[in-house]
């Protein structure tokens, strides 16, 4: 059997304890009802009738009650897994940026000027003042390094909440389907609702996709202009 009568036989005080306490409207009605039923059988069989019927009502409504809660869990934990990786993928190419900074802002300093004039087949480029372009390249390094820093802060607050779902749910699925259960469901669905938005961790793997774009984008171009100014300077005389 599901449950056993006794866990059934409540006083009229306790059943309105019980429903003041569940916000879940199903859950609600499902055990007042039942338990409403079984304290008016006027004979055993009828009380054995009203606790079966209650007991299919918990088998019946407990595993779309679950699997809602589950679903919902789900749908937060894979956006914020994803955004997880949008974070890794991130950070290897802010890496990869700052070798490729340092590794200018060493070659820079390798040539032993300060201003690098334009080449004779471009003779309207501009002079390159190495000044400058060490300063934009001590610049972006520092931005890369503050960058990397609040990625890696996001990643892990992101995980603790992943974290956090994924042992939620291994608590759920573990729950038995009686009363306790019912009752076990309802709490945990109050204690997690706040963290069940799924808006919020759809929005935040979006905002990090965003990022990501822009600071490929900002490689591209900070590279795409310093790379040709250290050229200049290495092959003027």
């Amino acid at each position: 059997a599901v449950g056993s009568d006794i866990d059934f036989l409540l006083s009229a005080e306790q059943v309105g304890e019980y429903a003041s306490a569940i916000t879940n409207a199903l859950i609600n009605r499902v055990i007042t009802e039942g338990v409403s039923a079984v304290q008016t059988a006027t004979s055993r069989s009828a009380e054995n009738a009203a606790l079966a019927q209650y007991n299919n009502l918990i088998a019946n409504n407990f595993g779309s009650l679950k699997n809602n809660l589950l679903a919902r869990i789900d749908a937060v934990i894979e956006p914020r897994q994803e955004a997880n990786t949008v974070i890794d993928l991130t950070v290897a190419a802010l890496n990869d940026y700052k070798k490729s900074l340092q590794k200018l802002f060493n070659d820079f300093t390798v040539t032993n000027k300060t201003f690098c004039s334009p080449p004779q087949s471009q003779p309207n480029a501009p002079t390159v003042n190495v000044g400058s372009a060490k300063a934009q390249i001590t610049a972006e390094i520092t931005q890369t390094d503050s960058a990397v820093t609040q990625l890696q802060g996001d990643k892990a607050i992101n995980n603790d909440l992943i974290n956090f779902l994924l042992e939620t749910k291994s608590e759920i699925e573990q729950l038995a389907i009686n009363n306790d259960g019912f009752l076990q469901l309802q709490t945990i669905e109050n204690q997690i609702s706040n963290y069940l938005d799924s808006t919020g961790a759809n929005n935040f793997k979006t905002s990090l996709q965003d990022q990501n774009t822009a600071v490929n984008q900002n490689i591209s171009n900070t590279l795409a202009t310093l790379n040709p100014q250290l050229q200049q300077c290495q092959q003027s005389q």
